[in-house]
């Protein structure tokens, strides 16, 4: 039988530990508030793929290449001593000890044998972790950079994460990495409104532009491409856009012919491609039901 005394005495023995993972992790764990196992790993010691991996150390890294190369990562930061009143969690360590030929031997084997680099102080709970937020002390955001091509997915995911935390009392702490961003960035509300658009050279614009042309489907999204045109204007670009429908030629401000072209097609761009020269990029395009190219010049 076990003893309140016991019981209290083994919950509060964890401390505070932490899991890392990608921004787009997040996407499986805000909806139902639940942090569960990708299942893709076998946790030889509690015969489980349904092990969540945490470490004592806030500043270990997990180079795994869905966080290495996310332009996001996070850091959750959690009560451990709270998580173990209602989960077991065991500490373990998964990385091989230095010299060890059997890659079913965990480290560490013996203590001569320890190498710090391979040292992940790791717990294990099994999972699924439900109502995680009550565990949270808080998260981390670590930016890395803000690509174009994956912002709108980003900034989903970061306005999603702002609610999560709002309605959750969380605080939220933001770092940093891409010295680009340093001064621009200082809130997750500051990654909602970034604006990339700044932009000086060609092949900069092409990164944008492309990603916004198509994922053109709707009024909402044809905004977003409009807004960037209007923001290229604003930086002194030239902008020339010559209908695939009626053949009429517009330059700089009349984007509501472009406007108008998509909706007579409900927004439906079949084909769209890229030419560079020295100082320009031609967009062409294909609307849906019409064999000519439209096309968008735009001149530095």
């Amino acid at each position: 039988m076990v003893t309140l005394k016991k019981y209290v005495t083994e919950a509060k023995q964890v401390g505070t530990i932490y899991h890392v993972c990608s921004l787009s992790d997040l996407e499986y764990l805000i909806p139902k508030d639940t942090l569960s196992s990708s299942g893709s790993y076998y946790n030889k010691l509690l015969k489980t793929d349904k092990a969540i991996s945490f470490t004592r150390d806030k500043n270990f890294f997990v180079d795994v290449p869905n966080i290495a190369n996310a332009p996001i990562h996070v850091q959750l930061v959690v009560d451990g001593d709270k998580l173990s009143e209602n989960y077991k969690v065991t500490p373990y360590n998964d990385f091989y000890t230095r010299g060890d030929s059997d890659p079913n031997v965990y480290a560490p084997k013996s203590p001569n044998k320890i190498d710090p680099m391979y040292l992940e102080k790791e717990e294990a709970v099994i999972g699924p972790i439900k109502k995680f937020s009550n565990y949270l002390k808080s998260i981390k955001v670590i930016v890395k950079s803000l690509p174009y091509k994956e912002l709108d997915d980003i900034q989903y995911i970061i306005e999603d994460l702002i609610s999560y935390t709002t309605k959750n009392n969380i605080p939220v702490e933001l770092e940093i990495k891409d010295s680009s961003l340093k001064g621009k960035i200082k809130s997750l509300n500051d990654i909602l409104s970034y604006n990339p658009y700044d932009l000086t050279s060609i092949t900069d614009i092409e990164d944008a532009i492309i990603p916004l042309f198509q994922k053109v489907k709707d009024p909402t999204s044809f905004k977003k491409l409009s807004d960037y045109i209007h923001s290229l204007l604003t930086n002194g670009i030239t902008l020339t856009y010559k209908s695939p429908i009626t053949n009429k030629k517009s330059k700089n401000a009349d984007i509501d012919l472009l406007k108008d072209d998509l909706e007579s097609v409900d927004y439906q761009i079949n084909q769209c491609e890229t030419y560079i020269g020295s100082n320009v990029l031609t967009v062409a395009f294909r609307l849906r039901g019409y064999s000519d190219y439209g096309y968008m010049e735009i001149l530095l």
